[in-house]
């Protein structure tokens, strides 16, 4: 069974005045906890192995959840530094068995059907395949530039106005060995670092998905998840 390492070790800092003193994936939307909403959506496509990675007021994690939930086993990745997303998923793959490894954002929800991200890895022998999602304005998270077969061929900075495009939607599918092929430093950004330097040498296959979308990290986002996330919450079982 797949492992899953979700990068739960964000601050919130622009939710500061809005959540409180809580790890970002702790934020409540309505009655439960964002991460929660990821996990029930995790249990749906069949992936239960999960490893958090965790920093900031990482006990209020290990209280909430101990080594599990409902039927998810739960181990920890513990940054006692700030690793970055990059170094944060490479510490994360020393608690991984599977040969490849499903990553997340800890604060975004994208309920794409996984079982096509793994259908195309096989197919194309891909070193990753990542999800993407078309937005009108690619300024708050960069272009990703996929060719007609779905090869990525450059990640594009965040540029204001920078208009309609596939945006990276936080979503990963990794050969382990990626990681093991390049050096790398201790502390390093997954998606401004890595990412755009490693698709020089390794192949990455992109998927455009329409399913629902939504990062949580500024205020706006916020407050909309807590009107939208009830229908999520029904979907995936949360409200028993």
């Amino acid at each position: 069974m797949t492992d899953v390492v979700i990068l739960a070790g964000g601050k919130g800092t622009r939710l500061n005045g809005v959540i409180g003193d809580v790890p970002k994936c702790l934020a409540m939307i309505g009655s439960n906890p964002f991460i929660e909403y990821q996990l029930a959506y995790l249990m749906s496509q069949g992936l239960y192995n999960i490893i958090l990675s965790v920093s900031h007021l990482k006990e209020q994690l290990f209280n909430h959840f101990e080594g599990y939930w409902r039927t998810c086993g739960i181990l920890y990745s513990i940054e006692d530094e700030p690793l970055g997303t990059g170094g944060a998923v490479k510490q994360a793959l020393k608690y991984c068995t599977s040969e490849m490894v499903l990553v997340m954002n800890g604060d975004t929800l994208f309920t794409v059907d996984t079982s096509l991200i793994y259908k195309r890895q096989m197919q194309s022998n891909a070193d990753g395949v990542i999800a993407l999602r078309k937005v009108p304005d690619c300024s708050r998270y960069g272009k990703v530039s996929i060719d007609r077969n779905g090869w990525i061929s450059d990640f594009n900075e965040k540029v204001p106005d920078s208009g309609e495009g596939y945006i990276n939607g936080g979503i990963y599918l990794f050969k382990r060995k990626v990681f093991d092929r390049v050096e790398l430093p201790e502390s390093f950004s997954l998606e401004e670092y890595f990412l755009p330097q490693s698709c020089k040498s390794f192949r990455y296959q992109g998927i455009p998905f329409n399913d629902y979308f939504l990062d949580i990290g500024v205020p706006a986002d916020f407050e909309r998840a807590q009107k939208e996330f009830g229908v999520i919450g029904k979907k995936y079982g949360l409200f028993r």
